[in-house]
């Protein structure tokens, strides 16, 4: 009896000694194939800089153009043909300057519309745009390479939101920039709502140029209880450039526009580099 207690006490030990490292292989691969799609991707959380840590610029091609984004820049660099977070890579493909970039994010300050390099100021701008109602950060994003939506962008944008193009407003007869309202459509409540207890929608907008040309769409929150913020919308196909912008800030900022999408594209001019 006492032998057979043995033999099953020492059998006992070697399978927990086994399942033991197996446990601890898997977990091993795992983190390993997590950290080579981070690297690949650049798919970071914002608190880290850019490529998972190192103070390296992102290089690559925006709409054919190729860009220098500095050190700590980048928030959440893809690039065509990254994998998406279930088909992980057996190998880190290289970047290089024709590597073609089909979005990353990048955050500014209003009002000196100043790029933010420093990671702790980029930690602190990511929770204030989740969590507060008055802060100075911008969120901007550029989208292009196999992700840009194709010709007239915009148009296309905001034919998703609103199919009927002759429910759209016209540009204004003066001829000068300025943004005119674009009436709410109809929105059913989300199911299991109660009678007037629905999301009020959100106040939208688009702005026309001077030459009666769509310039952007904006739409601002009226929500009761979150943070109510802004996303404000372009194409810089009127320069030659397949990329769409987008921007996100407090809706006290609305006002600022047209400073906001200046500063935005000529923030991300600046990342081009001189031919």
């Amino acid at each position: 009896m006492n032998l057979s207690q043995g033999r099953y006490q020492r059998l006992r030990s070697v399978a927990l000694t086994t399942l033991a490292v197996l446990l601890a292989l898997a977990a091993a691969i795992g983190l390993g194939k997590a950290f080579q799609y981070t690297h690949w991707s650049g798919f970071v959380p914002v608190q880290t800089p850019t490529r998972g840590g190192k103070a390296a610029p992102t290089i690559g091609q925006l709409g054919g153009v190729a860009m220098h984004i500095p050190p700590f820049v980048a928030d959440y660099p893809e690039f065509d043909g990254d994998p998406t977070w279930v088909h992980w890579p057996l190998h880190q493909p290289r970047r290089a300057t024709s590597t073609s970039i089909r979005r990353f994010g990048f955050l500014l300050q209003h009002p000196s519309m100043q790029m933010v390099y420093d990671p702790s100021q980029r930690s602190k701008a990511g929770t204030a745009l989740e969590l507060e109602a008055d802060h100075p950060w911008l969120l901007a994003q550029a989208v292009s390479g196999e992700q840009f939506p194709g010709p007239g962008a915009l148009r296309r944008f905001v034919r998703e939101r609103v199919p009927d193009e002759s429910s759209w407003p016209d540009a204004p007869p003066n001829g000068r920039k300025a943004l005119v309202e674009l009436k709410p459509f109809a929105v059913p409540p989300p199911a299991g709502a109660t009678a007037g207890h629905s999301h009020p929608p959100d106040d939208r907008h688009l702005a026309y140029d001077a030459q009666g040309r769509l310039l952007a769409y904006l739409a601002c929150s009226n929500d009761p209880v979150l943070p109510r913020h802004c996303l404000q919308v372009w194409s810089l196909e009127d320069q030659g450039w397949p990329v769409l912008m987008s921007v996100h800030y407090r809706r006290t900022l609305q006002a600022d526009w047209a400073l906001i999408q200046k500063g935005v594209t000529e923030a991300l001019l600046a990342m081009r580099v001189s031919p």
